[in-house]
């Protein structure tokens, strides 16, 4: 039977009780997430099974792009390397390994935050002669990251034709 004791019905903080009558009974792997200062709602938990913290997303198929303008992968054909983790500071971590047309050209990879690139988050690598897959690391810290804002990875060619490889986006939320 159901609590009927009115305290039972909230939380209480610094700033005053949460208000849970109107939410739902969870469901196995929920969390109570905030709605605003005063309402929470039972709600799916963001991240990899087991730690919460942590949200990743990984491709191995292989766009191409002769873009001289940042695009997303899945613009060109590609699985997108899109996040949407929720409010909160993120450590940044993306692999990529890619190749390009010709030992002339470069491909550059940058990182965006609700649709604005992050100034410090974009790396250029230059093609060898016969270098093959290569393979380009970001890593940095993202701060104020909304509820609904994605974090993703787009990128373009100096010239000639880049390809993507195994690629892999991994946020880890700070505390």
């Amino acid at each position: 039977m159901p609590l009927q004791d009115p305290v039972a019905r909230f939380l209480y903080t610094s700033a005053g009780p949460i208000d849970l009558t109107g939410a739902a009974a969870p469901t196995v792997g929920q969390v109570l997430a905030a709605n605003g200062a005063t309402s929470a709602s039972w709600q799916a938990s963001p991240g990899v099974p087991g730690n919460p913290l942590v949200t990743s997303i990984s491709a191995v198929d292989a766009p191409t792009t002769s873009s001289l303008t940042d695009v997303a992968p899945g613009a060109t054909g590609g699985t997108l390397l899109t996040l949407t983790p929720g409010a909160g500071n993120f450590l940044v971590n993306a692999s990529i390994a890619n190749s390009q047309s010709s030992s002339a050209n470069s491909n550059t990879f940058s990182l965006y935050v609700n649709g604005v690139i992050v100034a410090r988050a974009t790396r250029t690598i230059r093609a060898s002669a016969n270098s093959g897959l290569m393979a380009l690391d970001i890593c940095t810290y993202v701060t104020g990251v909304l509820v609904g804002q994605a974090i993703d990875v787009r990128w373009k060619v100096s010239a000639g034709t880049g390809t993507l490889g195994a690629r892999e986006l991994i946020l880890t939320k700070a505390q």
